[in-house]
């Protein structure tokens, strides 16, 4: 590395002292002074220094210099001192983005107001007038755009190969990078979701060369950012557990109508069961290859934009009209962030919310078709309408759906309602948000033996069947409730916080009403069977995004979370009544690290304890979870894999206690 020795034509001190940070005025420092505190100084826009290293977040609009390295002084915990050349800049300074190094916020904070930064071998930062050099450097400027879209992309990092330069795009993807030695570079633009753009230029003295960099949006699923296992959002080429992403636009052209519809055969490893019309009931449990229940139906354990559900088994009760997306995470590597009843793995389903800064938008749609059973033909039909946007501050999504099968058989029907609504809050510049989503709605399902079948036994048409001439019918009903809301806190570009409130409401089963047989004189009494679970669910979670290097990152979450379940039911059959009730609760600590090498090896480790009535006694009703992992992204051209291997162990706790309360007979009868 060729390092230079540049003379200082200013006097506006930046220096680091202990215990402060900010910006403050040097008495009596101006550009006419002579700096005497340092004899030799570098560009901070070419160091290295640790300080400068550190990741922000600015919002600033229309700010004076003097207040722009106040901002950046204060959320870069440096103390930064200034004279009177920089107290009179007419200068204004318009600088937004996330992630933002100090060295890239002072440089575009001060470009084009006639000062630079610059960072002394000690360490310490000077600001001072444009730097007095031997020669003359050029400056790299353009736009960086969507290729499908043309529209600029924000955000994203732009990088000069072989100068140690480099800026962020702001709102319109715009980008501009000066003094800029005189040679040839490469222009790298990264950002989250795109491939990876490069253009060679080169620059000469006293010039500018205009680049435009068009990113093509990724198709690889290694570029798919998730946050299931990582908290914050991660590449899944970091991740080395299985994990699949479902988009809502994929799961709209498959036509799928419940959610554990994606459970057939699309999936790896991943199954569900349809028991149709008679199994209602039953859910739709979910089998995962390499694990096995004993007695309790298989449950990939299914939260809604942070929220557990109350009853994982019954997938079928979510409606897919309102998912933005969903991240699965297959096997048992999951329990170290959720749980040990997440043995078999994980399942985020994350709504839509809508979008900042968009006019209201509605969206409506049908469709009808038949059902055809070898007793009937019976009408299906689908309905959903939303209304999305959002304003400067907030984005919501609100909508509701109506499905309808019809009696494709004999006293068959089925009906499903639902209403939900996402609401996001994000104030620009603020490092506060909040995240609120709901959901409610009902499933009811009928079957039975109509009003036709008996005449038919009644004229012979059909074969009398004592057991069957009476009309009856079973209703089953499945209601769906779930609130949450999730604050998240950005204490630093590279340190949240996130805090996640929810209730969750279902069946365990249904609740049923089935008629009386009529049959013999005992059978007058019909039977009711309701029941109802609730989950409340608290989480709390802190992550660290760290750049140790340019080759090396880390990131470390540490977190909690408690849930207390109840599960209330009821039956009355033949003057019989029994309440049973089941409570459950657990606590859980967790910590999880991971370190990348080169964007490319990824390094993981973590540890959960749980702590729980159901747990085992033999270990103080604890349970502990380890997992340890790697994966290696590589590529030529345009083939891309990903090598992984993991280890993790996993507990499914015993189903919780019951307690019984069983009524005397009375002498009510029913008819």
């Amino acid at each position: 590395m060729i390092t230079k020795r540049v003379r200082i034509a200013g006097a506006a001190l930046l220096l680091a002292f202990p215990g402060t940070s900010g910006a403050v005025q040097v008495p009596g420092g101006d550009s006419t002074e002579q700096l005497k505190i340092a004899t030799t100084w570098l560009p901070a826009r070419t160091s290295t220094s640790v300080p400068l290293r550190r990741t922000i977040a600015l919002d600033l609009k229309n700010a004076s210099v003097k207040d722009a390295l106040r901002e950046i002084g204060r959320r870069g915990t440096i103390q930064i001192a200034y004279g009177e050349d920089v107290t009179h800049a007419a200068a204004r300074v318009t600088l937004q983005g996330t992630d933002l190094t100090v060295r890239e916020a002072l440089v575009a904070a001060l470009e084009g107001t006639g000062l630079e930064a610059f960072v002394s071998l000690t360490g310490h930062t000077v600001l001072v007038r444009r730097a007095i050099t031997s020669e003359a450097g050029g400056t790299v400027a353009g736009r960086v755009t969507d290729a499908r879209t043309g529209h600029g992309v924000p955000g994203a990092r732009v990088s000069l190969q072989g100068a140690s330069l480099g800026t962020v795009t702001n709102d319109s993807g715009g980008f501009r990078i000066a003094n800029v030695p005189p040679g040839s570079y490469t222009v790298a633009v990264r950002r989250i979701g795109y491939v990876q753009g490069v253009q060679a230029i080169t620059v000469a003295a006293d010039q500018e060369v205009a680049v435009q960099v068009r990113l093509e949006v990724s198709a690889s699923p290694l570029d798919a950012v998730v946050v299931t296992g990582t908290i914050t959002p991660t590449e899944q080429k970091a991740v080395p557990n299985p994990i699949t992403v479902v988009s809502g636009e994929d799961m709209q052209q498959r036509g799928i109508r419940q959610i554990n519809d994606l459970f057939h055969g699309d999936i790896p490893g991943v199954f569900s069961a349809d028991y149709g019309a008679s199994g209602v009931a039953l859910g739709a449990p979910v089998y995962v290859r390499g694990t096995t229940e004993l007695f309790d139906l298989p449950a990939l354990k299914t939260y809604i934009d942070g929220v557990e559900i109350a009853n994982s088994v019954f997938l079928n009760e979510i409606d897919p009209a309102m998912i933005d997306h969903v991240e699965i995470v297959r096997g048992p590597e999951a329990s170290t962030m959720y749980g040990a009843q997440a043995i078999n793995g994980v399942m985020q389903v994350f709504t839509k919310k809508g979008a900042l800064a968009t006019a209201p938008h509605l969206t409506a749609s049908t469709g009808v078709g038949s059902l055809e059973g070898p007793n009937g033909t019976g009408v299906r039909s689908d309905n959903n309408v939303s209304v999305s946007g959002g304003t400067a501050h907030f984005s919501y999504n609100v909508g509701g759906s109506y499905q309808h099968d019809g009696p494709w058989t004999p006293g068959y029907s089925r009906n499903v309602y639902s209403g939900y609504a996402g609401l996001s809050i994000r104030r620009a510049g603020s490092p506060l948000s909040v995240d609120v989503s709901a959901r409610m709605g009902q499933q009811n399902t009928r079957v039975g033996r109509p009003v036709v079948v008996s005449r038919a036994m009644l004229d012979g048409t059909l074969q009398l069947d004592p057991g069957q001439v009476v009309p009856a019918f079973n209703a089953f009903a499945l209601p769906q409730r779930t609130l949450g809301v999730t604050v998240h806190y950005t204490t630093r570009s590279w340190w949240q916080q996130t805090l996640t409130l929810g209730l969750d409401r279902g069946a365990n089963g249904n609740n049923s009403v089935v008629q009386p047989a009529f049959v013999t004189p005992s059978d007058s009494f019909g039977l009711v069977f309701s029941t109802q679970t609730t989950r409340a669910t608290v989480s709390y979670n802190s992550a660290l995004d760290l750049r140790l290097s340019d080759q090396v990152a880390a990131n470390v979450i540490v977190g909690a979370d408690y849930w207390n379940y109840h599960d209330d039911s009821y039956t009355d059959q033949r003057a019989v009544r029994i309440a049973d009730r089941q409570r459950d609760h657990n606590t859980g600590l967790f910590g999880q690290a991971r370190v990348g090498v080169a964007d490319a090896l990824f390094l993981t480790a973590g540890v959960r304890v749980d702590e729980g009535p159901d747990l085992p006694t033999d270990r103080h009703h604890r349970s502990t979870n380890p997992r340890i992992g790697a994966s290696y992204a590589l590529g030529a051209g345009s083939l891309r894999a990903k090598l992984r291997a993991e280890y993790g162990s996993a507990l499914k706790p015993a189903a919780s206690g019951s307690i019984s309360w069983p009524f005397p007979r009375c002498s009510s009868s029913s008819s």
